[in-house]
């Protein structure tokens, strides 16, 4: 079995104007979590880039229709876009591949049959939700449960394991009729917002898109709402913690000037430690000023080392 680990994440290139680029990776989790890690072993491999829509789309709709694009419709073609990329990635040749394997002249000289299989996808909230045809923030906003946003209070207790466990989302040929049906009526001239297409889709927090990994692998046996593992980066280091950070911050300025530059001026002093080689933060930790990622991990291993 040849385990694929794919990840893609949109970046803006420059802090001015709209050149961006979204491309999508893909590791071999055969490897060791360390290999993948480290840049100059190139364990990353570029699959695609997923354009944008054109910029004369807008005209094109206007020229055909005589009105001009709706939201709703700007969204949805942009959903839609998203899908058809990944079924095109995900074309005969893979499918062939998934089912039969290939035949492939491994390093030791023997030639074994390898078998690909998606294991994860790795990607920030909204791209999650973009692949998997959620609606964002919705009354179910999880990619992979049908937890209420009223319970999500809860996470991280016991009884909401139980509750995220049970309440699984599956991909069943029910809910892909469900979708059919629903993309049927919006092609027919019904809203997206319309109630005949809630009550098909309304309930499980969805849009009438269909998922290009449930279109190809779902005959296969595989639940694509299980790939979306969680993404440390994005939702912990860049979400949670940030978010707790500022607000240590802000209970710290509520003390007074004095209270911040006593807490930069300890944070200058922490010296570097740890077998990752933490850090010292040089500049004013207090101003948030071109943070990444990296600096909260290890502000949060500086606080961790504190605490201990």
């Amino acid at each position: 079995m040849a385990p694929l680990l794919f990840w893609s994440d949109a970046t803006h290139l420059t802090s001015f104007g709209s050149a961006s680029l979204w491309p999508i990776y893909m590791y071999f989790g055969s490897l060791s979590k360390y290999t993948r890690g480290m840049p100059t072993e190139f364990a990353a491999h570029h699959v695609a880039y997923i354009p944008s829509l054109p910029d004369g789309l807008q005209d094109y709709y206007m020229h055909v229709y005589g009105t001009a694009m709706s939201n709703d419709i700007l969204t949805f073609c942009k959903r839609e876009l998203m899908q058809r990329v990944w079924l095109l990635l995900l074309d005969d040749d893979f499918l062939e591949a998934y089912e039969n394997g290939i035949l492939v002249k491994c390093g030791d000289g023997v030639t074994r049959r390898i078998f690909p299989r998606i294991l994860t996808y790795s990607a920030d909230y909204p791209e999650k939700i973009l692949i998997t045809a959620l609606k964002p923030l919705s009354k179910h906003p999880c990619p992979r449960c049908l937890v209420s946003k009223d319970d999500l209070c809860s996470a991280g207790s016991a009884d909401d394991m139980v509750h995220r466990r049970a309440n699984q989302r599956t991909d069943t040929p029910a809910l892909r009729r469900d979708i059919a049906k629903a993309r049927k009526l919006v092609f027919k001239g019904a809203a997206l917002g319309s109630k005949r297409v809630q009550s098909l889709l309304g309930s499980r927090s969805l849009n009438p898109i269909q998922g290009a990994f449930s279109a190809r692998l779902a005959h296969f046996g595989l639940n694509h709402y299980q790939l979306f593992a969680p993404d440390l980066m994005h939702e912990f280091e860049l979400g949670v913690w940030k978010n707790t950070f500022i607000h240590l911050l802000r209970l710290l300025a509520a003390q007074g000037p004095n209270a911040v530059q006593e807490f930069n001026r300890r944070m200058r002093q922490m010296p570097t430690f740890g077998r990752d080689t933490i850090r010292k933060f040089w500049h004013d930790v207090s101003s948030r000023k071109q943070l990444t990622a990296r600096d909260f991990e290890d502000f949060l291993a500086v606080m961790h080392h504190a605490c201990v």
